[in-house]
């Protein structure tokens, strides 16, 4: 790999932003919420990456989940809650490339083109209404995977974080 591509590769690596999205059911009454439960969506990831689609990684999801959800009011009710709050990861090998001028002779522009391969992780959670099973809420966070897992840990940790610091609604009210 040439230097430049390689340089382009770690700065575009260290400033790939979290990208988060909320959207959510203008009807739904989210302050007669109280108590939920949390599922993982039953996804085939068999053939994946085992580092992403681990059981530690999808505990790390639960629990930062249960978390948030504890922080604004809400508990944890296996029998007959609320709301079922759900996730799934989605891991996506992706191919991205730059375009970055050089020296051109006279009157044309000649561009350097570097080609390269990263992947792309989202987390998208959601949250079901039980009584009418209908989805009142989901809220996706989409980043950049370092081509090392060691801190995929934080990386979960700050997506459901940023995921749940766009849930604007009141506390439940006991």
């Amino acid at each position: 790999m040439r230097p430049l591509a390689f340089l382009t590769l770690v700065f575009f690596t260290n400033c790939a932003t979290l990208r988060t999205t909320v959207d959510y059911d203008k009807s739904a009454d989210f302050t007669q919420i109280q108590t939920y439960s949390c599922v993982a969506i039953e996804s085939d990831h068999e053939n994946d990456n085992p580092a992403y689609y681990s059981d530690a990684s999808q505990r790390l999801i639960e629990y930062s989940i249960r978390n948030e959800l504890s922080k604004r009011g809400f508990r944890e009710e296996k029998d007959a809650p609320d709301i079922v709050v759900s996730y799934d990861i989605i891991i996506e090998d992706k191919l991205d490339s730059r375009s970055l001028p050089t020296k051109g002779y006279r009157y044309w522009r000649a561009f350097e083109v570097d080609v390269f391969n990263y992947t792309s992780g989202t987390l998208v959670i959601n949250m079901v209404d039980k009584a009418q099973d209908q989805l009142i809420w989901r809220g996706t966070a989409k980043g950049m995977l370092d081509v090392s897992t060691s801190r995929l840990d934080s990386k979960i940790k700050k997506a459901v974080t940023s995921i749940f610091s766009q849930y604007t609604f009141s506390k439940p009210v006991n």
